[in-house]
């Protein structure tokens, strides 16, 4: 059965203002609602745009602030609104307060700002502190193998453009070096930092094989890298060559080229070079050497080498009719050059203090430096600890005036008790019979030697050592026999550093950056730079 057809609608042929007019009359509810909705949300998303502009704007403001503020030298200001502006959910201020903490010594809070930037994957700028002090045992992930990681994170901060002409990561390395707590971090961050290109690293690897601080000695080792290091610039390596020249540590001897190069160096003004070199003089016995041997030993001490300070210190009170009118300049010239790591300073120091020469008596306060050097290993101090404790009329005086009239002989070669470089004692132990050695005696080499040489080098040859007990000081025994130990830098030195943990007050990291949104506040870094450095 066919289906009936359906019926058209008859087409509407009303004009179209006529049309929308219809249909505005039949759905005028409906579009009044949709109206308010659209007008609604639109006010919304102003609102909502307007607030976060006015957010962001703000969050600027202040980071902005903070760093005019360190532009005008105020760091304490600085900090304050740096820190409003993370309350503000600014995590680009969060590396500025890390980089602010770890270089007031503030490392707890150091570590916390650097856990806050963690937390914002496109934010690098406090790695490298965290790196640092990962070092220096903060954080839950410490040691030279996270520093590394976090140096890998921090170099994500800089462009291919400025990687072209700067190696940053190589200035991380070698910052670390001075902060590692522990020998193996030490070895490990050397190590990186030579395969970088380090050329300081050098001198701290050939200070390592030298001492066997790693394996076993190794003097022709570290003569190749402080050979290197030489050839690139490093100073300090000269001082360390000539002294391995001067005493034939794994080579032969060679006074003529150990004085050339001791010469060399402290023309160009490296302390230990100086130091040695005055020593050397002031042993000749020449009418002109003793003046000569004061002057490098003059010129060390104003480069604040703490054993030349001792020796210019001890040199003045040998010299002064009056002790009591230079009783304070000694005290202050032993007190500096103890805290420029010199022990025997130290040792002087404190005993002046136990008498109130020069200074005032505080008992407790010297006996706190003597205990402060025996926890360093000082062996001179435990004896005299001992001496101080076991005997029943104890005279302090009489020891400072015994060691100092001892240290002025010592450093014109009166007396000797131990042949080579003082940091060195390790090749001049007894060995057993066939085992390598690496040094030969003076007096196992005279052979090579004119009389008319030996008699040029004067006090500088030692064919044989004193003994404790034979010497005699104003016609008095000595009062214990280790007193001939409190000088530590008792002849030339390599200069060569056994590894030692640093007591760290301040980490300088490199500043961070800000992003580039922050380009047209036109901020003045090397001024911020500047104004960090007096400041703290």
């Amino acid at each position: 059965m066919a289906g009936k057809k359906k019926e058209k609608k008859p087409k509407d042929k009303r004009p179209f203002k006529e049309k929308l007019k219809s249909f505005v009359s039949k759905n005028k509810v409906a579009l009044i609602i949709l109206s308010l909705i659209v007008l609604l949300g639109g006010g919304v998303g102003l609102i909502v745009t307007g607030y976060l502009e006015y957010n962001r704007a703000t969050r600027e403001a202040y980071v902005v602030a903070g760093m005019k503020a360190m532009e005008d030298g105020n760091f304490h200001k600085a900090q304050s609104l740096l820190l409003k502006a993370t309350y503000l959910q600014a995590p680009e201020a969060y590396p500025f307060l890390a980089w602010l903490s770890a270089k007031a010594g503030n490392f707890t809070k150091a570590l916390d700002y650097c856990r806050e930037t963690a937390k914002y994957p496109e934010i690098h700028g406090a790695y490298e502190v965290m790196g640092y002090l990962s070092l220096l045992g903060y954080g839950n992930a410490q040691g030279a193998g996270s520093a590394l990681f976090y140096f890998d994170e921090a170099m994500k901060s800089y462009s291919e453009e400025y990687l072209k002409t700067h190696n940053p990561l190589l200035a991380m390395y070698e910052k670390s070096i001075s902060l590692c707590m522990n020998k193996q971090d030490y070895i490990r961050m050397v190590d990186e930092a030579q395969k970088k290109g380090s050329n300081i690293a050098l001198l701290y690897r050939g200070d390592l094989d030298f001492l066997g601080e790693e394996n076993d000695l190794s003097p022709k080792s570290a003569a190749k890298s402080w050979e290197d290091a030489k050839n690139n610039g490093v100073l300090e390596a000269q001082t360390r060559l000539a002294s391995l020249l001067w005493y034939g540590y794994g080579k032969r001897r060679d006074y003529r080229t150990a004085m050339r190069y001791f010469e060399d160096a402290a023309k160009k003004h490296e302390p230990a070079a100086n130091y040695s070199l005055g020593l050397i003089r002031l042993r000749q016995g020449k009418k002109t050497s003793y003046a000569e041997g004061m002057r490098y030993l003059k010129n060390a001490a104003k480069m604040n080498y703490g054993p030349a300070l001792t020796a210019v210190g001890v040199n003045a009170i040998i010299k002064t009719k009056d002790f009591s009118k230079i009783a304070s300049a000694a005290a202050d010239i032993f007190k500096q050059a103890y805290d420029c790591g010199d022990t025997t300073g130290g040792i002087l120091y404190a005993l002046m203090m136990m008498n109130g020469m020069g200074i005032a008596t505080d008992q407790t306060e010297a006996l706190s430096i003597l205990y402060d050097l025996k926890t360093r290993g000082v062996q001179s101090v435990g004896a005299m600890l001992k001496y101080f404790t076991y005997n029943n009329e104890v005279d302090s005086k009489r020891v400072f005036n015994q060691a100092i009239a001892l240290i002025s002989d010592q450093y014109l070669g009166k007396y000797t008790f131990a042949e080579g470089a003082p940091e060195a004692k390790m090749y001049h132990e007894q060995k057993e019979s066939g085992s390598l050695s690496y040094y030969i005696s003076q007096k196992d080499d005279r052979d090579r030697y004119t009389d008319e040489f030996i008699a040029d080098l004067g006090k500088n040859y030692v064919e044989k050592l004193d003994k404790p007990e034979d010497i005699e000081i104003n016609g008095e025994k000595l009062l214990y026999p280790e007193i001939t130990q409190i000088l530590d830098m008792y002849n030339p030195t390599t200069g060569a550093k056994p590894f030692m943990p640093q007591a760290v007050m301040e980490i300088s990291a490199t500043m961070p950056k800000l992003p580039p949104s922050y380009d047209k506040y036109e901020i003045d870094f090397d001024t911020i730079m500047n104004n960090f450095d007096d400041f703290y």
